[in-house]
């Protein structure tokens, strides 16, 4: 996976502390110097008071200093942050001074939205000191906000001794720990929300340099709300292999939304046509229209799409049946997709649009039947030792290369079940030829201009990032382990082919083999 970082662009709101002197209605008086302040309890409340004559003839002692609030909005596309171990940023805001310093010394965030925070960890205000909206190792921790005990209960901060200055703009941070839920744990609560508010000017609590209570202005609340996520690409969650021929198959896919939005699954792809080097086919020639596929493999290997409308809701799950119907024979209940129904049994599962043969014709896929050989383990009808491959890929049907999305390779390698390699002048694993031409034009654009795929991991490496054969293979890393997250083919920059599916021999990785499978539910 890639780290997102959530991105905020300014909003300066209006309104501005009055500094002033004299009675009458509607004027608010603060204690003198050395009186000391009260709160009830209610943090950053106003003090009052008055010194001589009474009536329209007091004197009012005001504080020196002015504070201006301003929300700092999120970025509508950049609203979901991911749950990795750390914190997730869930406000941020600017306080503007005016007049004579002023020092924050509390403050409280009112919780709201989907997610349970008492299952999450402390909440801590930060200096966002280069204005950035992450947090990194130039900001200065002001405060911490222990761990809520109960659903929706207030952090609140005090303590602090944060100054702001005459004429400046601080940023601060709001970060939330997610960290206790766990890696495995935070599955569970992709797409919920967290939202952190500054519910009114009384929920601040500033003085002036004479300890005076100094009440911001604003517009309140001040709120953001963040969806929270584990990984920013859809992944594959299980494979189940088993009886692989027509409409006996009860194998499947189970892919599951690990971002915090919905995806449109109109231009995605599933194959497990991994390449046939002599014939310089390649399932990432799809922009060509004609070699992504060998022909005489078309029997046991598929590339099949997506049809226009589906779509992948956060943190939910969906199964692609390889058979419809022995599917739903075996498991008892349908799946969501399917890529055939050789019984013709009574099934509410998708079809999924198949290569039809034709080669440079946008409308290549259409909804046809998978060959009744296509399956997870090849053409027989027992698990094959030798293993296989599956690959998610992205294509918006114009670029010339498309993207991988999430892949994996299991059991051990064959000769029809090698190592993806797109790099350009890679060699097959085993000393094989050399990859004939890793530029890519696509056929669908308006120009010639060929494309290369960027540099990925080396052979020999992938063979022992293998995840281990049986019959439910199944995601336990929805991190993706140390899978590396710049410069890659992926849809977000990763380098799928170094995800650390298994050790190759059956050891430790993002998969394992579960004892059986569970077809829509994640373990």
């Amino acid at each position: 996976m890639r780290a997102r970082s959530l991105t905020f662009a300014s909003l300066a709101l209006a309104g501005t502390f009055a500094v002033g002197c004299g009675g009458g209605s509607g004027t608010s008086s603060r204690k003198a110097q050395g009186t000391a302040a009260t709160t009830s309890g209610t943090v950053g409340k106003p003090t009052s008071g008055s010194i001589g004559g009474n009536g329209s003839g007091a004197i009012s002692i005001q504080p020196q200093g002015a504070l201006t609030i301003e929300s700092v909005a999120q970025v509508a596309s950049q609203t979901e942050q991911a749950m990795k171990p750390g914190p997730v940023v869930g406000l941020a805001f600017k306080l503007a001074g005016a007049g004579s310093r002023v020092v924050l010394s509390e403050l409280e965030l009112r919780n709201s939205g989907t997610m349970d925070e008492s299952l999450l960890g402390a909440a801590r205000l930060y200096e966002d000191k280069n204005g950035n909206a992450e947090i990194d190792t130039s900001d200065v921790l002001l405060g911490t906000a222990p761990r809520v005990a109960t659903n929706d209960a207030a952090y609140v901060f005090t303590g602090m001794t944060a100054a702001i200055n005459t004429g400046t703009r601080p940023q601060y941070l709001v970060t939330v720990d997610t960290a206790p839920l766990g890696s495995l744990a935070s599955v569970s609560y992709v797409g919920s929300t967290l939202s952190l508010s500054i519910a009114a000017n009384t929920a601040l609590r500033a003085d002036d340099a004479a300890n005076r209570v100094v009440t911001p202005s604003g517009s309140f609340p001040i709120a953001a709300s963040v969806v929270l996520e584990v990984n920013d690409t859809a992944l594959i969650s299980e494979v189940v292999t088993g009886l692989a021929s027509g409409s006996t198959s009860s194998e499947y896919i189970e892919l599951f939304n690990a971002t915090g939005k919905t995806i449109s699954l109109a231009n995605y792809y599933l194959t497990d046509f991994t390449e046939a080097v002599t014939q310089n086919k390649y399932y990432w020639k799809l922009p060509t229209g004609a070699d992504f596929l060998s022909p005489t493999r078309t029997a046991s290997d598929f590339i099949v799409r997506f049809p226009a409308g589906a779509t992948l809701a956060p943190g939910k799950v969906i199964t692609i049946a390889i058979d419809g119907g022995g599917y739903k024979a075996f498991h008892r209940k349908d799946a969501d997709y399917r890529m055939r129904n050789g019984s013709n049994a009574v099934t509410t599962a998708v079809q999924m649009l198949t290569w039809n043969g034709q080669t440079g014709a946008a409308s290549a896929f259409v909804s046809v039947a998978a060959p009744t050989g296509v399956g997870l383990t090849g053409s027989s009808n027992l698990r094959t030792e030798g293993g296989e491959a599956l690959f998610l890929i992205y294509w918006d049907g114009v670029s010339d290369l498309v993207k991988d999305v999430d892949m994996i390779n299991w059991g051990s390698g064959s000769a029809e079940n090698t190592v993806i390699n797109k790099s350009p002048n890679q060699r097959t694993t085993g000393g094989g030829p050399s990859a004939p031409d890793v530029k890519v034009d696509s056929v669908f654009d308006t120009d010639t201009t060929e494309s290369t795929y960027l540099v990925e991991t080396a052979d020999n490496k992938q063979a022992d990032l293998r995840a281990p054969m049986g019959l439910s293979i199944t995601r336990y890393d929805f991190l993706e382990g140390n899978e590396k997250k710049t410069n890659g083919n992926g849809l977000t920059g990763n380098d799928e082919t170094s995800e650390n599916c298994g050790d190759g021999m059956g050891g430790a990785g993002t998969f394992d083999v579960a004892p059986a499978s569970t077809p829509g539910t994640l373990r």
